[in-house]
This record gives structure tokens, sequence and C-alpha cells, in this order.
């Protein structure tokens, strides 16, 4: 990573002096990227980071949950939107899915939620899963995504398997 996208990288992720839990908030976040860009198999996390991948993947991203944890309408703080946001700076389509909202606001934009489909998932580079919902069908997630990124260890919690389609954080 040169110089430029680290910087890059230091104003979009700077937490805040004295706030813990905007250091942590903002350190899962990183990880999570960088993650993305390893299961993407990116010759290197500066290609993802700028936008671009060698191997053109990650034009359209699900991700699934946006509320800061299950069962629950609140967006607050949650992470699934800086996520979204940066995808969406990447270049990348986002279709968003949560029981719990039909529109979420992400950054200065409205964002639409879609239900949950098999043909969604089909069509998807990745599907994020972010908030573990029980209302999300795991098992059809499991069988139609090409590659899912589960930041939940739901998967394997719910169906008692992972497969190779599926990346664990």
């Amino acid at each position: 990573m040169n110089k430029d996208e680290f910087g890059k990288f230091k104003n979009l992720f700077r937490a805040e002096l004295f706030s813990p839990k905007g250091f942590l908030l903002r350190a899962a976040i990183i990880t999570i990227v960088y993650w993305i860009c390893h299961v993407a198999g990116l010759r290197e996390h500066t290609t993802f980071l700028s936008g671009t991948s060698a191997s053109g993947r990650f034009e359209w991203s699900v991700v699934l949950g946006v509320t800061y944890k299950r069962e629950v309408a609140d967006v607050r703080e949650s992470p699934a939107i800086e996520i979204i946001e940066k995808l969406k700076e990447l270049g990348a389509d986002v279709s968003v899915c949560d029981p719990y909202h039909q529109v979420i606001t992400v950054g200065t934009h409205d964002v639409f939620t879609v239900p949950l489909a098999p043909d969604l998932l089909r069509r998807a580079d990745l599907t994020l899963i972010l908030t573990d919902h029980a209302s999300f069908d795991y098992s059809m997630v499991a069988s139609n995504a090409p590659l899912v990124f589960d930041t939940r260890n739901v998967i394997q919690r719910v169906l008692g398997r992972v497969g190779q389609n599926i990346v664990r954080l």
C-alpha cells in the first residue's frame, strides 16, 4: 500500500482520539475490508481499495442485515452503513436485504431494501452477512450465493456445515 492510498484509509477510518468504541468499530471495518480482499483472491489489497480488482469481481454485492444487532430495527452506530458506503465508493452496486427496514440512509443517499431471493443471490458477485436476523433463510443463501462472507458465523451455527463458497470472519 503506497503512502497516498494509506492516507485515504487514514482519513476514512480516523478514530476520535478519546473514543475506544470508535477505534474498535473502525478496526473491525478495516478487518472486514481486508478479509474481502483476501477472499477475492486479489493480487494486491490496494487494487480492491482503489475500486478496481484484477479479476473485475465485486461489481454487485448483496448485504444481508444492516441493523446494529440481530432482531432489532436500530441502525445507529451500525458498521454495516459504513461498509455499504465504502463498497459504493469503490464502484460496487449494492443490494441490501433487511427485514426491519424498507429504506436506509447511506451517506447522503437513500438505499431501498429488497427481498431476499435465490435469483438475487445467484447474480451477486459477493454476499455479505453483516447482521444475522433469524428471518433470513441461510440454507438458501449457502446454496445459491457463489461467494458468501459470513461475518457472524451464522451459516455454521444454523446449518452445522460450511461449504466452499462460505468464508467466515
